[in-house]
């Protein structure tokens, strides 16, 4: 076929030709060095306010936390005050925490659709009018559904935005970050337990929810200050687009990771409640045994930051890290039960937090690992509700086993069975990962 040939009546500059030239049209190749010049991202964004998120975000976990880990301050007083059993006010607790983490989707999927500053305002807005509310009721109903669904509701609001925030505005420092704001849960459980029982004790458990109310009501403003990160906000308005992306669920290795982390939760809510009761058992005294749980907490919010440091090293992959703190701690649970002193609960008992602390840092790479940044806020929500069943599961099953056999001893062995296995889990996945990295040259995240 013969090239067209141009008419020498037409201009060369007229708009009927089509005339290549090397000034005109770029080299295809050029094209994303010059796009990838104009949205290189700043590690913690413009003039560092990604700190100013990891410091709104510790604040919002240690309201939220502080409020959920601390309900059994409340407990002695609720029961006189509505005069029933250990077993019916605890179930108040018991619902707040579990709404609290079945929440995830929901709250992901508001982070998504309203952003992370609406929902998070809204959670801090309904969890106070929920406890609020709780100082007026009547009867133990009216204080599940005000202080246990409202109130858990609120806190679940709260939770998803203060934990993927931090992931807008960091990449190679992610887990640090996180790792930093979570700490906020331990320190929170260390200071809203004093409190709460100065209140208590002052102005009833009624005075004391009417002031932790407003704790809830200040996260509001805590809320407005989680700004979106510009350098991304193009991409979280692709995301608003629609509320959950639910083909996250066909991914294979994240299946696997959900899998994984049922077991694990489970077994750790199972020996943080029997934990006292089988250190009685071995004649430590009820103080002693309450400060096991106190000395899990502090060493695991020390964890927490330097696994987060170990999780960011360019050498280190998240999913290694997170199968080797299960790996190590699933030795802690049947260990305890060769514990005859105090000294030697209490070292286990730091083990137990230090090796625990790297699951929760590591889990927001994790997620990004396999799923990518975009689905990030998706992926964590439908992890936390995940991990919600596996909370209410957990310490049931563990006190039937208990009850058939007489005794704590099978109970912490299941648990420790229970972290090991999903330590496994976490290394499959690894494995899978690697294979699928390998054959697809997916840019997610390093191995």
């Amino acid at each position: 076929m013969e090239e067209p040939q141009t008419s020498p009546n037409v201009p060369e500059h007229s708009p009927l030709i089509i005339k290549p030239s090397e000034e005109t049209i770029p080299e295809q190749d050029e094209l994303p060095q010059i796009k990838e010049e104009e949205t290189v991202f700043k590690e913690g964004g413009a003039n560092g306010y990604g700190w100013v998120i990891v410091a709104v975000s510790f604040l919002c976990n240690f309201v939220l936390d502080g409020i959920a880990y601390s309900f059994g301050i409340l407990l002695p007083s609720m029961q006189k005050d509505f005069n029933v059993g250990n077993g019916e006010i605890a179930f108040v607790g018991s619902v707040l925490a579990g709404t609290y983490l079945l929440t995830g989707p929901i709250s992901a999927a508001a982070c998504n659709r309203f952003g992370i500053r609406t929902t998070c305002c809204a959670g801090a807005a309904i969890s106070g009018l929920g406890i609020l509310s709780s100082r007026f009721c009547t009867n133990l109903h009216f204080l599940v559904i005000s202080y246990g669904v409202i109130g858990g509701f609120g806190l679940g609001l709260m939770y998803v935005p203060s934990v993927v925030s931090v992931g807008q505005y960091f990449r190679k420092h992610l887990s640090l970050a996180t790792g930093i704001c979570v700490c906020g849960s331990g320190v929170g459980t260390f200071a809203f337990a004093p409190l709460q029982g100065y209140l208590v004790q002052h102005y009833g458990w009624r005075g004391c929810n009417m002031i932790v109310a407003c704790f809830c009501f200040a996260c509001i403003a805590l809320g407005l200050l989680m700004v979106p990160n510009p350098q991304v906000v193009e991409e979280e308005e692709d995301q608003q687009k629609k509320s959950f992306n639910f083909k996250i669920l066909k991914n294979p290795r994240f299946i696997l990771l959900m899998l994984g982390n049922a077991p694990w939760v489970m077994a750790v809510y199972a020996s943080y409640a029997y934990l006292p009761s089988l250190a009685i058992s071995e004649g430590l005294s009820d103080d002693k045994a309450s400060y096991l749980i106190a000395c899990i907490g502090i060493v695991n919010t020390i964890g927490r930051v330097l696994s987060g440091w170990i999780a960011d090293l360019p050498q280190i992959s998240p999913l290694i890290l997170t199968m080797l703190a299960m790996l190590l701690a699933s030795a802690m649970p049947v260990v305890y039960l060769f514990c005859a002193t105090y000294t030697q609960f209490l070292l286990i008992s730091a083990g137990f937090g230090l090796f625990l602390s790297a699951v929760p840092t590591a889990t927001s790479a994790v997620v990004v690992t396999l799923i990518g940044t975009q689905n990030l806020n998706s992926g964590f929500g439908i992890l936390t509700f995940v991990r919600g069943i596996a909370a209410l599961l957990g310490p049931p099953i563990a006190g039937f086993i208990s009850d058939k056999f007489g005794s704590h001893t099978y109970t912490f062995i299941s648990a420790s069975g229970q972290i090991a296995a999903a330590g496994v889990v976490v290394g499959i996945v690894f494995l899978l990962h690697k294979v699928h990295i390998n054959r697809t040259s997916s840019p997610y995240s390093r191995l």
